[in-house]
């Protein structure tokens, strides 16, 4: 199963749920799960007083966002020089069109107006 079937299987199982059940209770559910998995993390046998489990448990849910934050902020830089690095090399070398086989509004942003074989200007 692709990548595609699978994000789209996990979306339509996700909005069965939610019409069944309600999106707040089913919030209420995620983040009680959430919780649980930072009290377990940080306490697994119970033997911390309430009070810092749950200090330590939030805590470690903020070290999670901070590194989730991190990964995104480094996938993101990476998305963008891939953008100008495209975008650069477009400027440098633009794709050639045929004014004539291509209208003008269907031609890229970054084109140059070359002839094609077929439409070369006769001397």
């Amino acid at each position: 199963m692709d990548v595609v079937s699978m994000t789209l299987r996990g979306r339509a199982g996700a909005a069965a749920l939610r019409a069944k059940y309600g999106r707040d209770e089913v919030a209420a559910w995620m983040r009680a799960g959430r919780d649980r998995k930072y009290l377990l993390q940080v306490d697994p046998r119970g033997e911390l007083p309430e009070v810092e489990r749950q200090r330590r448990a939030d805590d470690a849910r903020r070290a999670d966002m901070l590194a989730l934050a991190q990964r995104s902020r480094v996938a993101r830089a990476a998305r963008k020089a891939e953008n100008d690095n495209a975008r650069i090399r477009a400027i440098v070398d633009p794709p050639a069109v045929c004014p004539v086989c291509v209208p003008f509004n269907e031609r890229p942003r970054w084109s140059t107006s070359r002839y094609c074989a077929a439409h070369l200007p006769r001397r």
